[in-house]
Order: structure tokens, then sequence, then C-alpha cells
């Protein structure tokens, strides 16, 4: 097969630390899926002089990738336009996006980049965001964490976290995360009747019903339901996951992140993959 036609993990290079994570991250999963490694960079000028730079920083990005995973095979692009509807143009129909947190600014206290944050609205596909900083050594059996939110949360993104999961060797953990104070005639924390055991049981029957007909016999999918606000559930599933994996829900107009699904990208110790659908 021809290497431009195999389906791509695309990742988006501008020189940033972050940037240099995501190229990792994106060869790591290339090299699982036998894909190939598509380096992207779009020049925040036009000219030969942007276009040269941009040059240099892909092979800059293709050496780490060559490095780290040397039997995938690497393409890369200098393309012109805004930088993260470039990006999402250039994740073909299948593929999957990968980009830094946040590129080159000089504010440490942005975690979270404009086209990161832009990336993950408006993309057709899965993006994984990638912060800068190595997610901290995960001891014991590899992990992957996906989000179930609601009653009915996106298939997409449970589909995607088996196959991660499965690619991995990795146990999935499944967190659905219930407010105490939302179970009916709920007293007391601690007194009789005061709704955790319910609260757990509905959320123990919401994963069940999620992973029913998905789990596969070599798959160990944990149930973990989580007292307290989703966006906190999900942060704590980060300090101990290799991936954490997000359905974002699409027809808005512009598309927006809704505020759990943003604290999450900006405080998630490990890459968030945020799966459309």
């Amino acid at each position: 097969m021809p290497v431009r036609d195999k389906l791509p993990v695309v990742v988006g290079v501008d020189g940033s630390a972050a940037g240099i994570r995501a190229v990792e991250w994106g060869v790591d999963e290339a090299y699982r899926r036998t894909w190939r490694l598509h380096l992207v960079h779009v020049p925040p000028g036009r000219g030969s002089v942007a276009r040269a730079a941009g040059r240099q920083l892909l092979e800059g990005a293709a050496q780490v990738a060559h490095a780290r995973r040397s039997l995938v095979d690497i393409t890369s692009d200098v393309l012109p336009g805004p930088v993260a509807s470039t990006l999402i143009d250039a994740a073909t129909q299948g593929s999957i996006l990968a980009v830094g947190a946040r590129g080159n600014s000089h504010d440490p206290g942005l975690l979270l980049g404009s086209t990161a944050r832009q990336a993950v609205a408006g993309a057709r596909g899965p993006v994984v965001v990638v912060r800068d900083e190595p997610p901290g050594h995960r001891f014991g059996v590899p992990r992957v964490a996906v989000g179930i939110a609601g009653t009915e949360p996106s298939t997409a993104a449970v589909d995607f976290a088996i196959r991660a999961a499965e690619l991995r060797h990795a146990e999935l953990g499944a967190v659905h995360a219930w407010e105490p104070a939302l179970v009916p005639a709920y007293p007391a924390p601690g007194s009789p009747g005061d709704g955790w055991a319910e609260g757990i049981a509905r959320a123990h029957e919401v994963i069940k019903g999620v992973f029913g007909a998905r789990a596969q016999d070599a798959l160990t999918v944990r149930a973990e339901p989580v007292p307290g606000t989703a966006w906190s559930a999900l942060l704590q599933a980060s300090t101990e996951a290799e991936l954490l994996v997000l359905g974002r829900g699409s027809g808005t107009e512009p598309p927006v992140l809704g505020p759990t699904l943003r604290v999450v990208l900006r405080r998630a110790q490990c890459p968030v993959a945020v799966v459309p659908g």
C-alpha cells in the first residue's frame, strides 16, 4: 500500500514543548494502529522564509518520531491558513488529530491554547490534547479511562476508548459521576437512607448498560461510580490513566465546549481524547 494511502495520525507541529509531546504520542499511536504519522505545520506568515522555517520544524519533529518508532511511516506538509481549521481539514475521515495543549505562549498561566480549544470544538473526528509535561509514572496495569455522562453517553467515545484499551492491553475504567444532593429525598450524609447506595447502584446500571454489548472477553472494564462533580471525578481518573477519553456533543453553531470539558482539558494529568458524536 502506498504510504499516503494509510490512515494518518495527524499531529500539529509548532516547535513548542507540548507540540513535541504530541509528536511522541502520535507516533506511538500510529505504531499501535499500523497507520502513518502525518506532521503538519501551519506557518504564522506567508512566503518562502516562513515555509523554510516550517520545513525545519517538521524535520526536527520527524527525527524525534523516527528515533522513537523507526518502523512508522512519516509524511509531512507545510500548509497555509488559519491554524486550527487547517489542522482539522488535514485530519481526513477516520483519522486522529493530536495537538499540544498550548503553543509557544509566554504566559505561564495559559493552560489551554486557542488552537487546541478550536480544534477540539470544531473537529469532525477524535482530537487528542497533550500537555507539555509528561504524565507521571503509572504503576501496575496500563489503564484507559472514559467519562460516562448522563444516561445516554457518547457511543463514539466509548468505542474509541475500548479500541484504545485493546491496543494498549490496558484495563478500561468507566467513570460516572453522580451528585448525592440530586438523589431524591437526600438526607444528611451517613444517616439511614442517605441516598448513597441508591446513587451508586444507579451509576452501576448506567455503566452496565453502556458496556453490556461492547466489552470484549479480553477487555477488563472497571465500573467507577464517583460521588461528586464530573470534572473532579475525571481529573482524579487522569492521575492514574495513560489516556482519558471524553465525548463531545455536536450540533451547536458555532461549536462550543461545555464547562466540564474545558476544566478537564486545562488540568488533566494525561493526554485527553475528545470524540465528537
